[in-house]
């Protein structure tokens, strides 16, 4: 079993991304109400099953490679072959196994993403 320890989140008013923000060109209310915002929780360390390791660390390394559709970016999925040269340049054999677990993990976490979509628009 294998224990992922989550990246330490920047707090809301992180000075980098308040520059980053101004440097884009968002409007000083936007920015302003960055500042404000509270800083995330921390996340908790999860455990994964050994049997599911490869499979998520093959998950995290295609952090970059989601699809996105329309003028406000609605999440699709993952991009198939982003994702299969993602794992072989993490060194992890995508195997039929470890894809049915991407896929799973993709699953949940796009309904997840999703919700949060949802939650924002009402």
């Amino acid at each position: 079993m294998g224990v992922e320890t989550p990246r330490p989140r920047r707090p809301a008013a992180d000075p980098e991304i308040l520059e980053q923000l101004r440097a884009l060109g968002a409007p000083p209310e936007a920015i302003a109400a960055r500042r404000s915002a509270p800083a995330p929780p921390p996340a908790e360390p999860v455990e994964i099953w050994a049997d599911h390791w490869e499979a998520f660390r093959w998950f995290r390394a295609c952090a970059s490679q989601w699809r996105y559709a329309g003028e406000t970016a609605v999440p699709l999925g993952l991009d198939y072959g982003g994702a299969e040269t993602a794992a072989r340049l993490a060194g992890i054999e995508p195997t039929r196994q470890r894809f049915a677990q991407l896929r799973t993990l993709e699953a949940a976490a796009l309904e997840a993403l999703l919700e949060r979509r949802r939650e924002r628009r009402a």
